[in-house]
């Protein structure tokens, strides 16, 4: 009776990705009167011969019907994590012979071993000890090449992810781990801690081994002032400071810095959409209070910050910083109330009460918590609405101070010091200023260049119809 016969080699069809292919064979039942034609077709998942998902086609003849011809069937290496799946292979033929034209072929589904796995979500890699005080809300997994304690929570502390630790594991009291628990030795939990996943006591935890850093910097010191803000290119530079409020914005490259001081409430954003951006720290990185590491134009894994200072690294409180931070000399501290969405590899790593602290691909929210916390945008910084005049800083001053205004528009902007009998003391600023923030520096002289005495001064803003004062003391 006229047919196609598949014959699957040791009865089934298996495949592993970028590994070990198989074979089935293909033949006629019977001797056709003309040739045919039998297209194999295989989904996305497989390759014949043709690259994956194309069509190979095997043609019989009269005179070769009745001998089998082989298809190897490989599977498509892709980046997907899918564990054991399946891809089927369909046929069809095609013959001038009206017993073969159309004929009814079995499919061929192939077992398929995935050789991807998905990457661990790892947030803190240390090659001595992870100490995490007070935990409220985090995500990620945690290795340590020695030891890994989570300490007494007041209220209840909640971690997604896996602890891994080659020497012990102490979680307190209050602590709840929505993950599994490995130890190289002990597990210890106390009070009502306790573990959803498994917990595995003195088992073969491997060590996990730190990048090694090796660079240097030097170059022209930069300085962005008080409220102000400057955009640095990639390159090698001496010392980098960000004063109160500044905004320095970096772009995909490479930066070397001896030093990188950031004051407090400073920004950096950053934009990776050219590609990966690296800070390579040579002497002393520290990011102080309510810093804010902003990223736009792709993932939080673009951006590392890299240093060789030895012995500590602080993220001080209510900083955000976000990207890799590769410190394998120091302990990196996370001040209490500071947030983290990365990975970072440190000597050590501890962190403060109240510390909110993520992986990369995290799906728990990184929300804005606070009013001087700014939300990622696609440029990478906030939009102004409104017109402002900020506080001078610092205040009381000397030598001099950065007094700071916003614009939600281009405006005509007069910018006054008066002194306490309302006698102009100096302008200093007149013109058109674009929409956005902007800072002026006082040098606390009039408009003859002389030094002005110890006071209180005032200074008046106008632009458009928005009209503002604020006070400011000279100290000497």
């Amino acid at each position: 009776m006229a047919g196609v016969a598949v014959a699957e080699s040791g009865g089934s069809t298996e495949v592993t990705e970028g590994g070990a292919t198989d074979t089935y064979t293909v033949v006629l039942n019977t001797t056709p009167t003309s040739d045919v034609s039998v297209t194999i077709d295989p989904d996305g998942q497989l390759d014949v011969g043709a690259g994956p998902g194309n069509s190979m086609m095997l043609t019989f003849t009269p005179a070769n019907a009745l001998t089998p011809q082989t298809v190897t069937v490989t599977a498509t290496d892709d980046a997907a994590v899918e564990g054991a799946h399946t891809g089927v292979l369909t046929h069809s033929a095609t013959s001038a012979d009206a017993n073969y034209n159309g004929a009814v072929i079995a499919s061929v589904t192939a077992n398929i071993t995935d050789n991807d796995e998905e990457a661990p979500q790892l947030v803190f890699l240390a090659n001595d000890c992870v100490f995490i005080d007070d935990n409220q809300e985090s995500d990620g997994d945690v290795h340590s090449n020695d030891k890994i304690e989570f300490d007494k929570t007041w209220t209840q502390g909640n971690h997604t992810g896996n602890l891994t630790a080659v020497g012990n594991i102490k979680i307190e009291d209050k602590n709840k781990i929505l993950g599994n628990v490995t130890a190289g030795g002990e597990v210890e939990l106390t009070g009502s801690a306790n573990v959803t996943g498994a917990v595995s006591e003195f088992a073969g935890v491997a060590a996990m081994s730190l990048p090694t850093l090796s660079f240097s910097a030097g170059g022209a010191d930069v300085i962005v002032p008080y409220w102000g803000s400057r955009t640095l290119a990639p390159g090698s530079y001496d010392r980098v400071e960000v004063k109160y409020k500044g905004a320095l914005y970096l772009s995909a490259g490479n930066y070397y810095i001896n030093v990188l001081d950031t004051d407090e409430s400073a920004k950096l954003s950053i934009n990776v959409a050219g590609g990966a951006m690296h800070i390579n720290v040579v002497y002393d990185l520290r990011f102080d209070s309510k810093v804010q590491v902003l990223v736009s134009g792709g993932s939080t894994e673009l951006v590392t910050f890299s240093v060789l200072q030895d012995p500590k690294v602080y993220v001080d409180r209510y900083a955000v910083i976000r990207g890799n931070l590769i410190a394998p000399n120091s302990e990196v501290h996370f001040i209490r109330d500071s947030k983290f969405k990365g990975y970072a590899a440190a000597e050590s790593i501890i962190l403060g009460a109240k510390v909110k602290f993520q992986h990369h691909s995290s799906a728990t929210p990184f929300p804005k918590e606070n009013d001087f916390e700014e939300a990622e945008t696609d440029e990478g910084q906030s939009l102004v609405t409104s017109y402002a005049l900020e506080q001078n800083y610092p205040n009381p001053f000397n030598p001099s101070t950065a007094i700071s205004f916003q614009l939600p528009a281009e405006s005509e902007v007069s910018l006054v010091i008066y002194n306490s009998q309302g006698q102009v003391v100096k302008q200093v600023a007149s013109g058109k200023f674009a929409s956005g923030r902007h800072s002026v520096v006082w040098d606390a002289k009039d408009e003859r260049g002389e030094r002005v005495a110890s006071g209180v001064y005032m200074y008046v803003i106008k632009a458009g119809e928005f009209t503002a004062q604020r006070k400011l003391v000279l100290m000497k």
